[in-house]
């Protein structure tokens, strides 16, 4: 299981450089709720944790994609 800390889910907004609101559209959730688990108020679970695990392998899908293809057509 992926340990979401505050730092680690901070960590993987910056890294694929995004906003606290830009990362919570991505996941379905506010840009409060994301601001509360960086604050370490709570904890993201059940959906919102799978959704952060496939934005992270979306992300590094669609860095070794060579040929182009939408991340989308992948999956």
């Amino acid at each position: 299981m992926d340990d979401f800390t505050p730092q680690r889910i901070k960590q993987i907004r910056k890294e694929l450089r995004l906003t606290q609101a830009q990362f919570a559209a991505k996941i379905g959730c506010s840009k409060q709720t994301v601001s509360y688990w960086e604050q370490g108020r709570r904890t993201p679970g059940g959906t919102a944790a799978t959704a952060i695990r496939y934005l992270i392998a979306s992300s590094k899908l669609a860095e070794i994609n060579t040929d182009e293809t939408p991340v989308r057509e992948v999956f």
